[in-house]
C-alpha cells in the first residue's frame, strides 16, 4: 500500500475521484463487473488504486445498493467513501449527484468502475487542463467524436449548480448539454499521456478477454502512475 501513495501528480486538496460502481452490468453477465479480475486484481480495485495516486484521497464510490456496496467494499484495498444514489432521478446521474455532498475539492474526476487501464497522468492532465480552461468540465472524445464522460473532469461547483435544478433527465449527456466542456480530440494529448489507453471500458466478458491484445494494438505510453503496482 505505500508506494501506492507516493507523492501525487496533483496537490490532495485539488481533486478527488468519483467512481460509478452501482450500474447492473446487464450486457456483462450474471456476476457484477466490477468485482471481475483482469490479472488477478478487481476492476474496481484498479481503479480505486489509481485514483489514490493521483489525488492523495480516498475515492467515492456510488454503488447504489447496500448488497453491490458490501460487494466493492470486499473489493477493495484502499480506504473508500460510499455515498447513496439522490432520490429525485436515476442511472448514473443519480449516482454522481448522490456523491458531490462527500466531494470538498474544487474539482473531481468522474469515471467508471471498469476502467482497468485509467492513467494516473492522463486524470492529472486533465485535470491540470481545467484548470487554465474557460469551461466547467474537460472530457476526452473518442476516434468517432463521441464524449466519454466517464473520464472527465468537473467543477464541483458547477455540477452542484446543475443539479440542483433537478434535470428530467438520467442520462450523462444532461451534463453535456447544460455545462460548458471543453472536447479533448485523443490526439491533443501529449505524446507521454496515454488518453486512449486510459478511457478504454470493459462492457461484457469478451471486452474483459481483450484487454491485453487491445493494450497492445493501442501501445503502453510509460505512465508515472502504473511504475508501482497495478
Amino acid at each position: 500500500m505505500t508506494g501506492d501513495r507516493e507523492t501525487s501528480m496533483l496537490p490532495a486538496s485539488s481533486l478527488t475521484g468519483v467512481v460509478l460502481a452501482g450500474g447492473t452490468s446487464t450486457r456483462f453477465g450474471p456476476t457484477p463487473k466490477a468485482t471481475a479480475t483482469l490479472d488477478g486484481r478487481p476492476l474496481v480495485d484498479r481503479v480505486v488504486r489509481r485514483l489514490w495516486r493521483v489525488t492523495g484521497r480516498p475515492p467515492v464510490v456510488a454503488a447504489r445498493s447496500a448488497a453491490k456496496r458490501e460487494l466493492v467494499a470486499d473489493a477493495v484495498s484502499e480506504p473508500v467513501r460510499f455515498t447513496p444514489d439522490a432520490d429525485w432521478c436515476g442511472g448514473p446521474v443519480a449516482g454522481l449527484a448522490g456523491s458531490l455532498d462527500a466531494v470538498e475539492t474544487d474539482r473531481v474526476f468522474v469515471c467508471g468502475c471498469d476502467m482497468p487501464l485509467l492513467s494516473p497522468a492522463a486524470v492529472s492532465w486533465q485535470a491540470a487542463r481545467l484548470q487554465t480552461a474557460e469551461a466547467d468540465a474537460v472530457v476526452p472524445m473518442d476516434e468517432e467524436g463521441q464524449p466519454q464522460l466517464l473520464h472527465g473532469v468537473f467543477d464541483r461547483d458547477a455540477l452542484a449548480s446543475l443539479f440542483e435544478t433537478r434535470p428530467g433527465d438520467d442520462r450523462l449527456r444532461v451534463v453535456l448539454d447544460r455545462l460548458t466542456v471543453d472536447r479533448v480530440p485523443q490526439h491533443e494529448a501529449p505524446q507521454n499521456i496515454p488518453l486512449t489507453r486510459s478511457t478504454v471500458n470493459v462492457n461484457t466478458r469478451c471486452d474483459l478477454r481483450s484487454i491485453p491484445t487491445m493494450e497492445a494494438a493501442i501501445g503502453h505510453a510509460p505512465d508515472p502512475g502504473e511504475h508501482v503496482r497495478n
